[in-house]
């Protein structure tokens, strides 16, 4: 697009006037933090030609639909503003060059542009004139996404353009690396390395960094800063390598040690504390929290006192671990949890098994959770940092008798009355059979409370039918 576009603004108002807010009504609140800058941010030319320099917006997630930048060359008689090339396609748009084309204003509406990390909404042409640097100034003024929603615009990166006499020789000077001071960083936090310490006498063209320390360079990048996290405990030598226009370069290292939280991960059993009738069972969890890498495997016991007013009846565990191990002491006060090859949730607290404990006479007993090993998905270790015990009471009964065979009933749903007939820890229409069997035998009828569904002091096939009404309401 050249300068010539400026007559664009008589259909502008045109359009205005069609499309209203679609102008450059104001934004909304901020769509996001963005970045945007000069690309190459550094570059040359030889005297009498042109080069080129793209606009771009990072972290452009809902694109860009209209923009309000500026460029300046910061140095007269180095270069000047030759044609400005609007991407997007805007349906209207205001390209002004300052008097002495050493600026270059550009505004754009309804522009449709692509999605993404780096997006860029114009390219600048600039015609070397003479010799020297020039420093290349951005600047934005309004940048708003596919909403109609402004951006955050929190950085702007310029840049600057060397025009060099074609007779003048090979740039032969090396750039100086800097990676920066060694730092410290949480595990999984993002960190930001800075190489704007390096030093070129013409300009750095790109910034290459090794990022794990394997001699393999990860990103490379445009600008001295790149951000990253580390997912393990450990000092990395981190590489950066800077390159000039002329393919000289130089390297720096900087060392990043990461660190686990201060307490590690904790394992807790949940709940805190609970209450079981005696010949009952209840469940309790083993929980990891602060996990950030999944749980691959662990191997985890839970043990009472001998003589407990609890025992340990079996385990199940979460993840699918490929492979498992569940054992429980000959007097049930401990078992021992062992898997491996596991799929849990990759952050947050994880349930890794839930333990079934039933109680065997009154008393309250404490279950102690011991950690022996505990792997993320990476096959490496956590650091385990507080373990939060649990404890049990064990009342009398105070539900009704059994009913079929010797398994008590059950309340599932803690609403007063027991839905759970012949005790096998389901509803079902089993139940309803058996409440059906026994509507006149004294078991039943001498707790009418924990079996009158209807609540009409009285037991009866109504209470039966309500049962199987319940039963069939239920999801399957």
């Amino acid at each position: 697009m050249s300068f010539h576009t400026r007559s664009l603004l008589v259909g502008v108002v045109l359009l205005a006037a069609v499309a209203g807010s679609l102008a450059f009504a104001p934004l909304a609140q901020a769509a996001g933090e963005t970045t945007v800058r000069l690309s190459p941010v550094n570059q040359s030319v030889e005297a009498n030609d042109t080069t080129t320099v793209d606009i771009v917006v990072e972290n452009a997630s809902e694109g860009v639909r209209s923009y309000d930048v500026s460029v300046l060359l910061e140095r007269d008689g180095v270069a000047s503003v030759a044609d400005v090339e609007l991407k997007g396609d805007p349906g209207f748009s205001d390209v002004t060059p300052g008097d002495d084309r050493q600026r270059v204003r550009i505004t754009a509406g309804t522009a449709d542009t692509a999605t993404g990390s780096n997006v860029t909404i114009a390219t600048v042409t600039f015609t070397a004139n003479g010799t020297g640097t020039a420093p290349v100034a951005l600047s934005v003024n309004a940048l708003g996404d596919s909403d109609n929603v402004a951006y955050s615009v929190s950085r702007t990166v310029n840049g600057s353009l060397t025009v060099g006499d074609a007779d003048a020789g090979e740039d032969t000077t090396a750039p100086v690396a800097d990676a920066g001071d060694d730092l410290t960083t949480p595990v999984n936090t993002t960190v930001t390395l800075n190489a704007s310490g390096s030093t070129d006498n013409v300009g750095i063209d790109t910034y290459q960094w090794d990022l794990d320390g394997d001699g393999t360079v990860e990103r490379t990048t445009e600008t001295p800063t790149v951000t990253t996290s580390f997912a393990r405990p450990g000092t990395t030598a981190v590489e950066l390598s800077v390159i000039d226009a002329a393919g000289n370069t130089d390297s720096d290292t900087v060392n990043v040690t990461a660190v686990s939280d201060s307490e590690g991960v904790t394992v807790r059993l949940d709940p805190e504390s609970s209450r079981v009738s005696r010949g009952n069972e209840t469940a309790v969890d083993v929980v990891v929290e602060n996990v950030t890498n999944g749980v691959r495997s662990y191997d985890i016991s839970v043990s009472t006192a001998a003589g407990s007013p609890v025992t340990f009846e079996n385990a199940t565990l979460a993840g699918d671990p490929g492979f498992r191990s569940v054992d429980i002491a000959p007097n049930g006060d401990r078992i021992s949890i062992t898997a491996a090859a596991a799929d849990t949730p990759d952050t947050g607290a994880v349930t890794v098994a839930t333990v079934t404990v039933r109680g065997t006479h009154s008393g309250t007993a404490t279950l102690e959770a011991t950690v022996t090993a505990l792997g993320d998905e990476d096959n490496e270790p956590y650091t385990v940092g507080t373990v939060s015990n649990t404890s049990v009471t064990v009342g009398q009964r105070t539900g009704p008798p059994a009913i079929v065979a010797d398994r008590l009933p059950t309340d599932v749903d803690n609403d007063g009355v027991y839905e759970d007939i012949n005790g096998d820890g389901n509803v079902s229409v089993s139940d309803v059979q058996a409440m059906f069997a026994n509507r006149d035998d004294d078991a039943l009828r001498q707790q009418r409370g924990a079996f009158d569904f209807t609540g009409d002091g009285d037991i009866n096939i109504v209470d039966v039918q309500r049962l199987f009404a319940d039963v069939r309401g239920r999801p399957a």
